[in-house]
């Protein structure tokens, strides 16, 4: 059975509760895109950055790079329902923008009188994912700076083990074999043995 045949007789409240529910954040909005009510159970969304948003048009809450997300949307849900996700960022009073990955979706009403179409913006917060994405980008960059850090000790032992004039063999603990000869070594050991490296000490 078709969930409009199910759930179409719900009442204001249950629509609610079912909004809250389905995500982190959720706007409902007008025909024209305005911000009617904002529906959360984030305490510090509801009574501050998401409480200013109630009245104004849903673009004037969100980064300039977002606006066209949001009139996608917007056009969208006029023709097909449902929109695909997008992720929108809205500026905050902290500096960092707050980032949600909506999906819009019309509430049937008459398409020619404005005041009576609904949307639902339906909102994932993503600050969780964005923290995650973070953390690994500055794990990677730290692995990089050691990497480089390593390398750069490295070549600095190389030139070191190849103009030293004393004669320096590295010899493997377990096998006691040569795995290493700088050239002083080679030069003092060619006539015991042409090819140090892989010897037996």
């Amino acid at each position: 059975m078709p969930a409009r045949k199910l759930l179409g007789d719900l009442d204001a409240r249950t629509a609610s509760r079912l909004i809250e529910a389905s995500s982190d954040l959720a706007l409902v909005l007008d025909g024209e895109g305005t911000i009617l009510e904002v529906v959360t159970d984030d305490a510090a969304l509801s009574d501050g950055t998401a409480a200013a948003w109630r009245g104004r048009h849903w673009s004037d809450t969100v980064t300039i790079e977002s606006r066209d997300k949001v009139a996608q949307m917007l056009a969208e849900a006029e023709a097909v329902v449902a929109t695909r996700r997008r992720q929108v960022n809205h500026p905050t009073a902290g500096g960092e923008d707050l980032p949600i990955l909506y999906s819009t979706v019309r509430v049937d009403g008459d398409k020619r009188v404005p005041a009576q179409r609904r949307f639902v913006a339906f909102g994932r917060d993503l600050r969780p994912t964005v923290a995650l994405q973070r953390r690994l980008v500055e794990a990677q960059q730290a692995m990089e700076r050691d990497y480089w850090r390593f390398r750069e000790a490295e070549t600095r032992y190389r030139n070191l083990f190849q103009t030293a004039a004393e004669a320096v063999l590295v010899v493997d603990g377990q096998s006691q074999k040569v795995v290493e000869a700088n050239p002083a070594a080679e030069a003092q050991f060619e006539k015991i043995s042409p090819r140090l490296v892989g010897a037996a000490l």
